[in-house]
């Protein structure tokens, strides 16, 4: 259960990085 936690808590904080470059990529072709 801890681990299937941490692995979760991993992939989450993947795809939020993933996010905030997307974000990051879009401001700037946007300007």
């Amino acid at each position: 259960m801890k681990y299937f936690f941490l692995l979760n808590l991993r992939i989450f904080s993947m795809k939020y990085i993933l996010l905030e470059n997307s974000n990051e990529i879009y401001f700037v072709i946007k300007n």
